[in-house]
């Protein structure tokens, strides 16, 4: 993913990708404790719980096939151009 991002910007872009994964699991524990705890907790509460993080899970797999492969991640490489170290 930091391939997608100029030389310049890609210490930015690793503190963003940070960033995010850090509000990712602060937002999704949450989530998953409201899911829980609504349905009465127990295992009533987890087993329904369980089953959304399955369902997000699965969603997001199907997502990742949009994502370039190696081979396709290798050729915008070597086809990159240089970046300039004047601005």
């Amino acid at each position: 993913m930091l391939n997608e991002a100029s030389a310049a910007d890609r210490t930015s872009a690793q503190g963003l990708i940070t960033l995010f994964t850090s509000v990712g699991q602060l937002t999704s524990s949450a989530l998953i404790g409201a899911v829980a705890a609504s349905m009465g907790g127990g295992v009533k509460g987890y087993g329904t719980a369980y089953m959304v993080i399955g369902i997000v899970a699965g969603i997001m797999v199907i997502l990742t096939l949009g994502l370039k492969n190696r081979q396709q991640e290798l050729s915008m490489i070597e086809n990159a151009q240089p970046v300039s170290t004047t601005h």
